[in-house]
């Protein structure tokens, strides 16, 4: 099984330390890569396989998006995954977006994790979508692929 990350890699943030931290103990259970949206920064990873998402073409496998830019971008890249969203934060919600393009992505994910029954709320209220799953400890996301 193959799984892979889409991160947002513009400044440091505990949810990159969260990606780290899941990618460092499972990289010996699986292949395991982080593509990053943008830059691939000088210090990330090393002991996983780290890519710019334009990669994301020629990959085959468990893509977890962490945002909803992540989600937008997975979306139209065309690649051949099994797509999951961890949605947080949801600081998209209080600036102008495209609620038409954000269903449409949002349709596409087997999975959307959020972190809390509040976050489910919002986004279910939003989408409509009944695959809207709590995830309270990050490191408990790759239990909850299937």
């Amino acid at each position: 099984m193959n799984i892979a990350f889409l991160i947002n890699n513009m400044g440091k943030s505990e949810l990159v330390d969260k990606i780290l931290k899941v990618t460092d103990e499972a990289k010996s259970k699986f292949p395991i890569q982080i593509f990053y949206q943008n830059l691939v920064p000088t210090s990330a990873n090393s002991t996983v396989l780290n890519m710019n998402a334009h990669g994301l073409c020629g990959y085959k496998g468990k893509l977890i998006c962490c945002g909803l830019d992540q989600a937008m971008f997975a979306h139209t890249s065309k690649s051949k995954t099994e797509n999951y969203l961890y949605l947080y934060p949801l600081s998209w919600l209080q600036t102008p977006i495209l609620y038409d393009s954000i269903l449409q992505s949002l349709g596409g994910y087997k999975k959307i994790f959020v972190p809390s029954e509040d976050y489910k709320n919002i986004v279910y209220n939003l989408s409509g979508l009944e695959n809207i799953y709590v995830l309270e400890e990050f490191g408990e996301i790759l239990n909850c692929l299937n």
